[in-house]
């Protein structure tokens, strides 16, 4: 399998095509930056109603932890640029994790007996384990150019 196989992620798609299908992800993209704005790079206002935190980051709320999808707060901003970025539709392709999901627990088996992961790693890896990959549970395969394709 290609866990043992070696491959770049880069290279997975085109050996197991099998494992992989496309998704249309829903991003914001600063036309100032000319690029699509990761969670870190978004900030706006919280939507939980009685928190309206003004500068909540793009993946939780510090004031009342919520966590969020970059898409879901008020008024975004671009962190580099202080612009309003917009929405935009762009496709990913994505690993079938529960294809995989008998490699992946020998595989983290054998790097828990060869000592080659963290026990913080290995324990995180086995909460998740525990319930179970589905598709909610995706690997994205790919990542959007700088400049959006006009």
């Amino acid at each position: 399998m290609w866990l043992k196989a070696g491959l770049l992620v880069f290279r997975v798609g085109s050996r197991y095509s099998c494992l992989e299908f496309r998704l249309r992800v829903i991003k914001l993209y600063c036309d100032t930056c000319q690029k699509f704005l990761v969670d870190r790079l978004v900030e706006g206002s919280c939507p939980t109603p009685c928190c309206h935190y003004d500068s909540a980051q793009g993946d939780q709320c510090e004031k009342c932890g919520k966590l969020l999808n970059p898409t879901e707060l008020v008024n975004p901003r671009c962190k580099v640029c202080a612009n309003s970025p917009h929405i935009c539709d762009t496709n990913h392709l994505f690993l079938q994790l529960p294809l995989l999901e008998g490699n992946v627990r020998d595989y983290i088996s054998s790097m828990s007996v060869a000592r080659s992961w963290s026990q913080n790693a290995i324990q995180a890896t086995n909460v998740w384990l525990k319930e179970g990959l589905t598709l909610c549970s995706r690997v994205n395969l790919t990542r959007d150019k700088k400049r959006k394709q006009k």
